[in-house]
């Protein structure tokens, strides 16, 4: 009898081996997938970023090219008309998991006697908002 208590101890102390490691294995596995869930989600921030940045950068394109090209039957060598003041509204720029948008100020400022151009494109994709612009001190971007 003594014999059989001594295999069922064996076997119980197995059997809380197991389940300890069963614990420990699974405790492992999720603090992993914890992390590489947070890696992935952060991963996925900076391409959104990234886009909205992109988006913002064909902003600024767009408001250099409205700004300089001629109008109408100008030639290129005329005067620049530096009263000209664009604002582009919410324009998308597509991608195949989502549109990003841009919207742009732009206009010129004097400072001193020499005209500079001022442009502000804020891109937005997704969650992210990336903002580019351009000007001196004479430019005065709000918020």
């Amino acid at each position: 009898m003594n014999n059989k208590r001594n295999n069922l101890q064996r076997g119980d102390a197995a059997l809380y081996i197991v389940v300890l490691m069963l614990i420990v294995i699974t405790s492992s596995a999720i603090t992993l997938s914890s992390m590489l869930s947070g890696m992935l989600r952060a991963s996925q921030g900076v391409v959104d970023s990234e886009r909205a940045l992109y988006a913002s950068n064909s902003g600024f394109e767009d408001a250099l090219f409205q700004l300089y090209a001629p109008v109408g039957e100008e030639e290129a060598s005329e005067p620049i008309d530096t009263e000209k003041e664009i604002n582009i509204e919410e324009t998308e720029v597509e991608y195949e998991d989502g549109v990003a948008t841009y919207e742009v100020e732009a206009w010129f400022a004097e400072e001193e006697g020499v005209v500079q151009p001022c442009i502000k494109s804020e891109g937005k994709y997704k969650g992210a908002k990336r903002i580019l612009a351009i000007g001196g001190d004479a430019c005065e971007f709000g918020n």
